[in-house]
C-alpha cells in the first residue's frame, strides 16, 4: 500500500523542484553570476556552491514527493544554510558599494560614448535614478532577505511538526 501525504508536503515538494529547476537555470551561465554578485575572491567556489545546492534542491523535492525520510531531514539541513548564507550575503554595505561600482561605470560609459550635447542630460537622468534607488533600494533588500529567511523558517517548523514526521516514517 502507498503511502498518503498530505497538500503541505506535496506543494513543499514542487515548491523546491521549482526553486531548484530555477537555481539550475540561474546558474548555467558564470558570467550571469558574476555580474550579479560583483568581482570577489571566491566567486567561482560560490558558483560551484550555487550550483551543487540547486541540484539538491531539485533532488530533495524529488524525493519529498517520494516520502523518503533522509529528503525532509535533507530540506531541513538545507533551509537552515539557506538561512545562515541570507544573513552573511545580503549586507547591505556591500550591496551599496556594488550599486556604488555600477553607477560609476554608467557614469563612465555616459562620459565615452554619449555625444558631448547629450552627456549632462543623460547624467543628470542617472544621478535622478541613482537618488529614487537610494532611497528604494534598502527597503527592498530588507524585505526580500526578511521573506527568504521568513520562508526557509516556515518550511523547518513545517518539517518537525510531528504530523508531518509521521508521514515520513
Amino acid at each position: 500500500m502507498e503511502k498518503k501525504r498530505s497538500r503541505g508536503v506535496t506543494l513543499v515538494g514542487w515548491l523546491a523542484i521549482v526553486m531548484g529547476i530555477f537555481g539550475i537555470l540561474g546558474s548555467i551561465s558564470p558570467r550571469h553570476y558574476f555580474a550579479m554578485m560583483g568581482n570577489r575572491a571566491f566567486s567561482y567556489l560560490g558558483y560551484a556552491i550555487s550550483m551543487i545546492f540547486s541540484v539538491a534542491t531539485l533532488s530533495c523535492g524529488i524525493y519529498i514527493l517520494k516520502l523518503k525520510t533522509w529528503a525532509r531531514k535533507l530540506a531541513i539541513v538545507l533551509c537552515a544554510v539557506s538561512i545562515i548564507t541570507i544573513l552573511i550575503q545580503y549586507n547591505p554595505k556591500q550591496a551599496k558599494l556594488i550599486a556604488d561600482q555600477a553607477y560609476s561605470q554608467q557614469e563612465q560609459t555616459i562620459r565615452e560614448e554619449y555625444k558631448p550635447e547629450y552627456q549632462e542630460k543623460a547624467l543628470e537622468r542617472l544621478r535622478q535614478a541613482k537618488l529614487a534607488s537610494d532611497k528604494i533600494f534598502p527597503i527592498f533588500f530588507f524585505s526580500t532577505a526578511a521573506f527568504a529567511v521568513g520562508l526557509n523558517l516556515l518550511i523547518v517548523y513545517f518539517f518537525t511538526r510531528p504530523k508531518v514526521k509521521e508521514q515520513f516514517s
